[in-house]
């Protein structure tokens, strides 16, 4: 009877890590939360390069003055729900790069380390080059924006309970036709109505 012969199997090659160049030491990254901001920039920058800051205009103010001092120019941050937008709004207006990067696309960044808090790994991502920041409009259009979504909130929100337990817009013919003596009066724009639906 012939014994199978196996063959060894040669020494398993470690993973070794591999340094990326840093492109952009100036880089400083950015995890928000609902109450909390924690900000990290290079390690040679500062004593204590990751610093925890509350969500008032005072500390975000804080942070803007943080950043300036320990000479940063970019900031990376993740669009975290609508707590990114004041952060990111002052910093602009302060004259900091800021990229906006997708939440998804940082996950899916391999090398991760589990004991690397996020914004120091925004950090790191960012000083090498790989985070790419998403689109936002300028202030103009972001302007047009905000006045369009609050229009249109408002006439979306003109609604009312009618007893049979459907609502109906308070402009609308239906409830117009339970005030008689507002029945004459103007008919809404049919056209602004259905732009705000879409």
């Amino acid at each position: 009877m012939s014994q199978l012969k196996i063959k060894p199997k040669g020494k398993k090659k470690e993973a070794k890590a591999l340094a990326l160049p840093v492109i952009r030491e100036d880089a400083a990254g950015i995890d928000i939360g609902a109450t909390l901001i924690h900000v990290a920039v290079a390690p040679g920058r500062d004593e204590e390069p990751v610093r925890t800051f509350e969500t008032f205009t005072r500390d975000l103010k804080a942070i803007a003055v943080w950043l300036r001092k320990v000479g940063v120019k970019t900031v990376a941050m993740e669009s975290t729900g609508v707590y990114w937008i004041p952060l990111y709004e002052l910093l602009e207006s302060e004259g900091f790069e800021v990229l906006l990067v997708n939440a998804h696309h940082v996950k899916n960044v391999p090398g991760r380390k589990t004991d690397v808090s996020d914004a120091q790994w925004l950090q790191y991502l960012h000083s090498v080059g790989l985070l790419q920041g998403s689109f936002r409009p300028n202030e103009a259009i972001c302007a047009i924006r905000s006045i369009e979504d609050t229009y249109c909130f408002g006439i979306r929100s003109e609604h009312v309970a009618l007893p049979n337990g459907t609502t109906s817009g308070i402009v609308g013919a239906s409830s117009l036709g339970l005030y008689p003596d507002d029945a004459e009066g103007a008919d809404p724009d049919e056209s602004t109505i259905a732009q705000c639906d879409q």
